[in-house]
């Protein structure tokens, strides 16, 4: 599936607002063609031809194309900024839950600034694109189409005179595009190891100022935020490289149209009139011709940010979160039979090997061993926050993999090594594992 189907998916509930959306846009399109027509008509019937009660009506059809164009554009705006709005909504809500679905192992080789970087700006590029690229693309072909009809009913060989900068702009557009994509995505990525390094030296703020490394991690932030700064420049380099040329292509159509209508005129093959319309047409012809370079900017960074967090919707955990409804008496007796341990990213060395003890419900037992030995993991084993790559954990005498994730977790009390608090009250901290604790709970815990 494409990215394009992909981000369909989200916005197919919405598909009566954009489908009017759509119509919309296709009336704005054509209304645009009203006023330049128009403006040749005052000149052939009302100066040339002296028609002068032609004057008014003229002026007030024109007054009334224009406002009537900035209400449809406007509410076509309006629409299809909801579509993305509504759109992104779902797509953080699915992100949201996908966070909490995967496991310890995923959050182990996966940056906090990476996972930041997909929740904000890579959504908002997913946004922009749906709110404003799309319609953008359809109203520039639209644009065209319309430019290039009208231009032809008024004179052919004008119009073929004006086409002639097309596969010059066609091929260069094409250029820009397999240049861009890459460069977005690399700024993607620094962006990411930006947020990251970011992230940990706040978090790690105490320990930075404990050791008097502030220096040291002033001059880390800097060689990061100068690779995001150079990735920003290599994108740059590509829209100076190719926007000057689509720039100057699309300019050259007024030049042309000034040149070879002149001609015209002079020969008597179209009127005055008709080229103060056909003036008025390349306007149409050009500004999608202007857009297409930006445009192309803005698919590719939607294509990069499409690419990470589909990668993070599409990663299956390792732990099935299941929801059984059925209740489980866990009494607390826990055998570890010659359980044994790697993380799925270095499985050449083994945390824990061939493990094996038994622990009976109301016994204390203490494990001891340096740090990094492998104590915390191997009690991260008993509710399953990983699962052991040889071996088993056993429950009252069954296999912990055998039980529900979450009916086994709500059997167990965690107490973490680093100590966390959200950013609640106290009550809701304290009560957070259990929240239909009562208040005598509460106190007798704090």
């Amino acid at each position: 599936m494409n990215n394009f189907k992909w981000i369909w998916g989200y916005s197919r509930k919405y598909r009566v607002m954009v489908f009017f959306g759509a119509i919309l846009v296709l009336i704005g399109a054509f209304i645009q063609i009203v006023n330049p027509l128009l403006s040749g008509r005052i000149i052939d019937d009302v100066i040339d031809g002296g028609k002068i009660q032609l004057l008014i009506p003229y002026i007030v059809i024109m007054i009334a194309t224009t406002v009537i164009r900035t209400i449809v554009r406007y509410s076509y705006q309006i629409m299809f900024e909801s579509v993305g709005q509504r759109s992104l909504f779902v797509l953080r809500q699915d992100m949201y839950k996908k966070l909490q679905e995967l496991d310890f192992d995923y959050f182990n080789h996966t940056r906090v600034g990476d996972i930041m970087a997909r929740m904000t700006g890579d959504t908002d590029a997913i946004r922009h694109f749906v709110s404003w690229v799309v319609y953008n693309i359809v109203e520039c072909i639209l644009y065209f189409l319309t430019a290039v009809i009208a231009m032809a009913t008024i004179s052919v060989p004008l119009t073929i005179a004006m086409l002639l900068v097309a596969p010059a702009i066609f091929v260069l557009t094409q250029k820009m595009s397999r240049k861009a994509h890459p460069v977005f995505f690399q700024i993607r990525e620094s962006f990411s190891r930006l947020n990251s390094m970011v992230e940990e030296n706040i978090s790690g703020n105490r320990v930075v100022k404990a050791f008097t490394r502030e220096d040291y991690e002033i001059e880390k932030f800097n060689r990061f935020n100068d690779d995001y700064k150079e990735k920003n420049m290599a994108s740059a380099e590509v829209s100076s490289t190719y926007l000057p040329w689509l720039e100057s292509l699309a300019g050259s159509l007024t030049l042309i149209c000034l040149l070879v209508g002149g001609l015209l005129v002079i020969n008597d093959n179209i009127t005055l009139g008709d080229l103060i319309a056909f003036n008025s047409f390349v306007w149409l012809l050009n500004y999608p011709l202007r857009m297409s370079g930006w445009l192309i900017n803005d698919v590719q960074r939607f294509s990069a940010a499409c690419i990470k967090i589909r990668q993070m919707l599409e990663t299956t955990p390792s732990i099935d979160l299941n929801n059984e409804d059925q209740e489980y008496q866990i009494k607390g007796d826990v055998a570890f039979n010659h359980v044994g341990f790697h993380f799925s990213d270095d499985p050449d060395t083994e945390i824990l090997t061939d493990i094996t003890f038994a622990a009976k419900p109301g016994q204390t037992i203490g494990i001891l061993g340096e740090t990094g030995s492998g104590k915390t993991t191997l009690t991260n084993l008993i509710g399953r926050f990983y699962d052991p790559t040889s071996g088993e954990v056993l429950i009252d005498g069954k296999n912990a993999k055998d039980y529900p994730v979450r009916k086994l977790r709500e059997n167990i009390s965690v107490v973490m090594q680093d100590v966390f608090l959200f950013s609640d009250t106290i009550r809701d901290n304290i009560s957070f594992g259990n929240p239909y604790a009562d208040q005598n709970f509460i106190h007798h815990v704090s």
